[in-house]
């Protein structure tokens, strides 16, 4: 009988499910040995199927049975069975308890609907009953009948849609806290102020012109008299007074007319920038929005009202009817194409073409069924590409690679051609879509040679003329369209203009009789108005003639010289003060960087040395010494410096005990004049020593001295120009009285608005720098003459573009002023003309007057009334009276400190080579800084990003958030270089992110009222790709998380700085709990306003950046004040508390951003915004010794 071989038994086991007992199922191996052996394993995927187990089985079948190794083998391939089966397990367990969470949430939900919905008709009721009971007392009154009526019905719709009233309150409470905000960031995002003006009155002269012609004309067959519109329109949320009549001119320069515009309530409450417009075959008009991401449906014939309107989850950029009736909409940062039917007057989504790439532009192909798509240069190459219906790519027109395309902004066929306008190249050309091939001619005209300024959106007519939106030099606004023929001529078309105020033309549809526009502007938010124009006739280029660049001698005088912006290099620059001294050093105060520039007048534009101060310098003034009297703005101080061997060298600083601004000298040896504004006090003229100590006071608080902003003294008396008061004036240096009179001249009756710097001649005639109705620029210098005589001196331009006068100083023989402009950052010119001859006051014609000068004297017509306040344009520089104002304060000992100017750094991280990466917010950009030396940036990496937070993932990789877009960017550093590893898209725009202990990249996002899918805010834990691994917490299950700004992980627990909830609390990221403890510190009892970033130092003590009363409260919450400010508070674990360095004036000036902590030093970002733009100081402090790391 033959022995049996030894069998090695498996024993598998198998489920049939979570809740089914498991199976062993004996799988029997005969092996070569003398011994059985019985193991239990698993197959790691729970599949009870035999056919798995067997198929598991074959790979023994190569095994050589025989040999010793085979024991080993089948343990190994076991081990890993069982690994398989123990992370099923981990998954089941996990899947268990996020359906148990789910179920949690989904019962909380109904309940809060349950509530909600027995809310509203109760709060309804209130509303109704209050209402009910002002309409008895209003019984009697019958035209208020009809309005209680209409605030019915608006509650009533209100109830129906479910309105939260209290949400929405608190949306408008937010929405006019943002109101100055808005204002300052005028000319950040809108061009400047002055263009506005230009344009303004540009119109007015174009206005009265026409009305002149038609009244001194007679009645001919081809003139045709303009008819009221029917229909007009501006979109936008802030309100504007309308008219039923309005009154309009016929521009007939390029033979066109505006047919109709369209009114400023057609949009409601919408937010709208009008990007792309399309007129349909069968006459529908379909506008994207790209601000508040709607899809706009309405008719050509009736454009303000609308048939139907859809808001998308991306903004829609470009529009192309298909050959179907179809309208195809590129979606910005989606990777998608829409399209959408207009049948019906519905918009209805017909389906979405996902695509490899986000695409602009869009075109008909050159083949049926076939699109030409752009896409510009954000994380890749910019390219045009062909692709069919489906979103595949059939082939690349162009790229990068070939030809200077960066951001190809709209196309447009044309026979065998495509059209390109690429907004950062200043381009404008075509392609030929069959070759590829690029031509940059028209008709003989070398479209590279035209000048333009990022070209924006355009069309083309059945002649193939373009018509193109853009900024140029052509355009006497400074925006216009552009209308280039296919021979090659060029129209600057500048009767075309918004008939509301809109200033920049974005959209452009041309259809065969008309040309339709979109003009957007910034007020409070964007807005947008449409106008339609006939379709001109061909007419040549409109150049300006030389002579407008010539200085006219109106006045006597002439430009003698001029230096270009680009003589101060890379520095912002706003000069705000000039001076000669006796010996011909010429030195000039720059309010932006804080540099004081030495030169001489010889040669103005080569700088003898340089000194970056602390503080900003306001005015200058120079001693009976020689030395340079330095003002410097919200310090107390006034720097005096040395001139002499052309160095600038600090002898000593007078410690004041007011911020003052203009200085003159004073009635006696060794005093001064100065002026002090009023923003935290009363304003005041005193009289000082050169201790700093006040004598007396000249003149304090008035209807006359508010902000005074610049001093002259010329005898006894020190003339004063007040910047808010618009006033100018004089006050007797040793009696105090005040005059407003000059030769008989009533100041008081000069139409002057934010009057600046002005000097004085030896003759005591005054060269005053303001904005007045008697400029035909809105801005120039006033001559005002001892003897009473004005000459507004339009002559005295800039010669390099500069707007805005505001230093100037006078020689025995000259004039210089120095003009800024905000050209993306401040920039000035120095001018020099020689000094003119008196002549009488230039005034302007009846119809240039923007400004009533009986309305702005009639605020002056007695003493005790209120004066008028400055119009929008001399908002231009306000904010430096309202926004960067640090007075009180109580600092830690600073180590280190450097300003960083055009900058706001959010985030603030340290590397383990000792090196600080700073996010910088305003120029969208990393940055490396030296610890050692604050001001010397290292390396500087462009993101392409509104960066905002930074975390580091180790290895060398730091992740950075935007503020703006749905992206996150991972950079390598190396010990002096920041590369770019990639940019990933996300579901969600996150800003906070922090890494936690186990390397999980945790981000967080706000709430979005805007997107009823991603409504919540959340704080979710995602992959290096972008997907959402887990969600820790949502706003939905816990209504403190509504703005998330910030993230800072400690071991397991998450430091949340939530920014409309105004709290700091604790998320253990195991558990997910929610607290308020750090220590023996419950942190609600904080009274934080926004709080932004949060640390920790070596020692466990938590530092964060907030404003709030905590910033002026003791320890013990004995407030002295009630105002709110900016601070740094440490927080000890055992639950005491102290200010790091605070701001204690209730003035939005200095905000604390980023926190960065070694093991003996804190470093912070304060950001301040200032004259249209941001600010960082960078400060370093040195820790306590009991803080320093051991």
């Amino acid at each position: 009988m033959r022995a049996e071989a030894p069998v090695f038994w498996i024993l598998v086991t198998l489920t049939q499910g979570l809740s089914e007992p498991k199976t062993n199922v004996p799988v029997p191996i005969p092996l070569g040995s003398e011994s059985g052996i019985q193991i239990s394993g698993g197959n790691g995927n729970g599949n009870t199927n035999t056919d798995n187990l067997s198929n598991s089985l074959p790979t023994f079948g190569n095994i050589d049975l025989e040999s010793g190794n085979v024991l080993s083998h089948v343990l190994e391939k076991l081990e890993n069975v069982e690994q398989g089966n123990q992370r099923l397990r981990q998954d089941l367990e996990h899947l268990t308890r996020m359906m148990e969470a789910v179920q949690e949430e989904n019962l909380l939900v109904r309940q809060q609907m349950s509530t909600t919905a027995a809310q509203i008709p109760a709060f309804a009721n209130d509303i109704f009953g209050y209402l009910d009971g002002v309409k008895e007392q209003m019984a009697s009154l019958g035209e208020q009948a009809e309005v209680m009526q209409s605030v019915l019905a608006t509650v009533q719709e209100f109830e129906d849609q479910g309105v939260n009233f209290t949400t929405r309150l608190a949306q408008l409470d937010l929405r006019l806290a943002q109101v100055e905000g808005s204002l300052l960031q005028f000319q950040v995002e809108g061009c400047g102020c002055s263009q506005q003006i230009a344009g303004v009155r540009s119109r007015l002269d174009m206005v009265e012109t026409a009305l002149g012609n038609v009244e001194n004309t007679p009645p001919s067959s081809t003139v045709t008299s303009p008819t009221p519109r029917s229909t007009y329109s501006t979109y936008g949320w802030a309100p504007r007074s309308t008219r039923s009549t309005i009154d309009w001119a016929e521009y007939t320069e390029a033979g066109s007319h505006r047919i109709s515009a369209v009114p400023p309530s057609a949009f409601g409450s919408k937010e709208i920038l009008v990007n792309s417009i399309l007129v349909t075959r069968e006459g529908k008009l379909v506008l994207a929005d790209r601000i508040g991401s709607w899809l706009l449906l309405s008719t050509r014939d009736q454009p303000g009202t609308f048939l139907d309107s859809q808001r998308l989850s991306y903004a829609p950029w470009a529009l192309l009817e298909l050959p179907d009736g179809n309208i195809a909409v590129t979606l910005e940062f989606s990777h998608d194409i829409a399209i959408y039917s207009v049948a019906g007057g519905q918009l209805e989504l017909v389906r979405t073409i996902h695509t490899g790439a986000d695409y602009g532009g869009i075109a008909p192909g050159p083949e049926e069924n076939t699109l030409i798509v752009s896409k510009w240069r954000l994380d890749s190459v910019a390219r045009l590409d062909v692709i069919n219906m489906e979103g595949e790519v059939l082939h690349t027109l162009l790229d990068d690679s070939e030809f200077p395309l960066v951001d190809p902004y709209c196309l447009r066929r044309f026979g065998d051609d495509v059209y390109v306008s690429d907004w950062t190249s200043d381009g404008f050309f075509s392609v030929n879509i069959y070759t590829g091939e690029v031509s940059t001619t028209m008709g003989g005209l070398n479209l590279m040679e035209l000048p333009l300024e990022a070209p924006r959106a355009f069309d083309m007519d059945d002649n193939g003329d373009v018509y193109l939106a853009t900024e140029s030099s052509l355009c006497s606004n400074g925006f216009c369209i552009l209308r280039i023929t296919q021979g090659g001529q060029v129209t600057a078309m500048k009767e075309l203009t918004g008939q509301f105020g809109g200033g920049y033309p974005y959209a452009v549809e041309v259809t065969a009789t008309e040309v339709i526009l979109s003009w957007a502007n910034w007020d409070y938010q964007w807005v947008s108005e449409l106008t339609f124009y006939s379709l001109p006739a061909s007419s040549e280029l409109t150049m300006p003639t030389p002579a407008a660049l010539v200085m006219s001698t109106e006045a006597g005088s002439h430009r003698i010289s001029a230096v270009p912006p680009s003589a101060f290099g890379s520095k912002e620059i706003l000069v705000n003060s000039i001076l000669v001294t006796r010996e011909g050093k010429l030195v000039l105060a720059d309010r932006i960087g804080s540099w004081l520039l030495m030169s001489t007048r010889d040669q103005p534009g080569t700088f003898l040395d340089s000194q970056r101060l602390s503080y900003a310098p306001w005015a200058l003034l120079e001693l009976p010494d020689g030395n340079i009297a330095v003002t410097l703005e919200f310090s107390h101080d006034i720097a005096i410096y040395s001139v002499a061997g052309g160095q600038l060298e600090l002898v000593r600083t007078i410690h004041t005990g007011a911020d003052y601004g203009g200085i003159a000298p004073g009635p006696e040896e060794n005093t001064l004049i100065v002026s002090k504004w009023r923003l935290d006090s009363v304003a005041r003229l005193d009289v000082i020593n050169m201790e700093g100590e006040v004598l007396h006071t000249l003149l304090d608080d008035s209807e006359l001295l508010v902000d005074p902003y610049c001093l002259r003294r010329f005898g006894d008396d020190v003339y004063v120009s007040d910047w808010t008061s618009d006033g100018f004036f004089s006050v007797n240096i040793y009696t105090g009285e005040v005059s407003t009179t000059m030769g008989g001249l009533n100041l008081m009756e000069l139409p002057l608005e934010a009057p600046r710097a002005f000097d004085m001649d030896d003759n005591g005639d005054v060269y005053l720098a303001t904005e007045s109705s008697l400029c035909s620029n809105g801005f120039c210098i006033l001559r005002i003459t001892q003897g009473g005589q004005v000459t507004a001196m339009k002559e005295l331009t800039g010669q390099f573009g500069g707007g805005y006068p505001y230093a100037v100083e006078v020689t025995a023989t000259e004039v210089i002023l120095s003009w800024a402009n905000w050209d993306y950052q401040w920039v000035s010119e120095l001018t020099f003309y020689s000094l003119p001859a008196s002549s009488e006051l230039t005034m302007p014609t009846p119809a240039a007057l923007v400004m009533s000068t009986a309305r702005h004297l009639q605020s002056r017509t007695a003493a005790s009334s209120e004066l008028t306040m400055p119009t929008p344009a001399a908002l231009v520089m306000s904010t430096a009276f309202t926004d960067t104002f640090p007075p009180s304060t109580t600092r830690g000992p600073r180590s280190q400190y450097a300003t960083y100017s055009g900058s706001l750094f959010t985030s603030i991280l340290i590397t383990e080579e000792g090196k600080i990466l700073t996010a910088d917010y305003h120029q969208e950009t990393v940055k490396m800084i030296s610890m050692t030396d604050l001001e010397r940036v290292e390396d500087t990496l462009g993101v392409g990003l509104l960066a905002w937070g930074l975390a580091d993932l180790g290895n060398g990789t730091v992740v950075v958030t935007s503020e703006d877009q749905p992206q996150i960017a991972f950079i390598s550093v190396n010990e002096s270089r920041l590369e770019m590893e990639e940019k990933v898209y996300t579901k969600r725009r996150y800003r906070g992110v922090a890494v936690c202990g186990d390397g999980s990249l945790v981000v967080s996002s706000r709430q979005n009222d805007d997107d009823s899918s991603n409504r919540d805010a959340r704080i979710d834990v995602i992959s290096r790709n972008g997907d959402v691994i887990d969600t820790l917490l949502e706003g939905g299950n816990f209504t403190d998380l509504v703005k998330p700004l910030f993230l800072t992980c400690r071991g397991e627990e998450l430091y949340v700085s939530d920014w409309s909830s105004h709290k700091v609390f604790v998320l253990n990221t195991e558990t997910r709990e929610v607290s308020s403890a750090f220590g023996n510190m419950d942190l609600s009892d904080l009274q934080l306003s926004q709080p932004r970033v949060v640390a920790f130092d070596r020692e466990g003590h938590m530092y964060v950046a907030t404003g709030g009363k905590v910033c002026v409260a003791d320890n013990d919450y004995s407030y002295y004040d009630e105002d709110e400010s900016f601070c740094i508070i440490q927080i000890s674990p055992e639950g005491s508390w102290k200010h790091l360095e605070r701001y204690t004036t209730p003035v939005a000036g200095l905000f604390p951003y980023g926190i960065g902590i070694t093991g003996d030093q804190i470093f912070i970002s304060w950001g301040r915004y200032t004259f249209g733009t941001w600010f960082t100081d960078l400060a370093a402090y040195d820790l306590p010794a009991s803080l320093k790391e051991t």
